[in-house]
């Protein structure tokens, strides 16, 4: 149940994260996500390109895009569209996911500073789960990275665990 004031600037006026994404935007959305259940990645991720660029200012299309490209494994997109999101949005979650698409993308430097900044910050924070899992793929010690991982799959991270 959320109660919320949504004439406080004296017209409806709702706060961002409740604005509706236009429909165009979720055209596209619906558009990558078929795509992506397809099989075809390029035309999934020009699809999400487009919700971003149709409705630039809301992050729901941001995070679609983002995770989209997660899931199709297109990691090198995945830095991007985070770092992008994370300038017009910042905090939140897309710092975790920018730090495992660092780890999964090669920039192991950079995922492993994140990492400890995060954790640093927030040792308990909802994100713990994936940090872990990323701690486990930039760990350069096997062993503790397994135990990374084995950590974050009991979590509840499932992209860590082993098959």
């Amino acid at each position: 149940l959320l109660y919320t004031n949504v004439y406080r600037c004296g017209v409806a006026c709702l706060p961002a994260a409740l604005k509706v994404v236009p429909g165009a935007a979720v055209r596209h959305l619906d558009a990558a996500e078929a795509a992506a259940k397809a099989g075809n990645v390029e035309g999934a991720l020009t699809a999400a390109r487009a919700s971003t660029d149709t409705a630039p200012e809301h992050e729901r299309t941001w995070v679609f895009r983002g995770n989209l490209a997660e899931g199709l494994a297109q990691w090198e997109d995945a830095v991007s569209i985070w770092t992008a999101a994370l300038v017009k949005f910042p905090g939140g979650i897309s710092e975790s996911h920018r730090a495992e698409a660092l780890a999964r993308a090669g920039h192991t430097e950079e995922a492993r500073a994140l990492v400890a900044k995060l954790l640093g910050a927030a040792p308990d924070a909802p994100t713990r789960p994936r940090l872990l899992c990323v701690s486990a793929i930039v760990e350069p010690d096997p062993k503790k990275g397994k135990t990374l991982a084995d950590q974050a799959c009991a979590e509840g991270y499932r992209r860590c665990c082993s098959p």
